[in-house]
């Protein structure tokens, strides 16, 4: 087996784009939809956030949990693993956490937990988030809406 040298190392400047270009690899769906929320709830159970759950209001996907996934024991909500791949070996060899998946594939992501939105992708003056978001229960909400192409790859 051959060695590498810290220069064989390519740092990954940008996940999203480099996600976008290997669809196939991060989504092995015909029903983007679906694999994605699933892949979240799974996310959420390892994460022991549970009950969780999936719902749709048109064209939204949202994903509810009881307890807030994001948020750390100090109080700080971490956005992270929206923006930027994040291992999780303790759940497999190359493990890495659904939300950047969201982030890459969907038009919109919204994310909501004490009465407060953020949007993490697309536009909020355009779009109007599901109306599960404006009123939302205990825990951590994340709505997404697919992007008209499915998340096609990027050219």
């Amino acid at each position: 087996m051959e060695a590498y040298k810290f220069e064989d190392i390519t740092l990954i400047d940008d996940a999203i784009a480099l996600i976008r270009r290997r669809r196939a690899m991060y989504l092995p769906s015909e029903t983007p939809g679906p694999y994605l929320a699933g892949k979240l709830i799974q996310d959420i159970a390892l994460l022991g956030a549970l009950p969780a759950r999936v719902a749709r209001d048109g064209e939204w996907w949202l994903v509810s949990a009881d307890r807030d996934w994001l948020r750390a024991a100090s109080g700080v909500v971490s956005t992270e693993p929206f923006v930027r791949i994040v291992p999780c070996p303790q759940w497999g060899r190359y493990a890495f956490r659904t939300e950047v998946l969201l982030t890459a594939f969907a038009e919109a992501v919204v994310i909501a937990a004490d009465a407060c939105l953020t949007w993490i992708a697309g536009d909020a003056a355009g779009v109007e988030p599901p109306d599960a978001l404006r009123v939302p229960g205990p825990g951590r909400h994340v709505a997404f809406r697919l992007a008209a192409d499915g998340g096609a790859p990027m050219p």
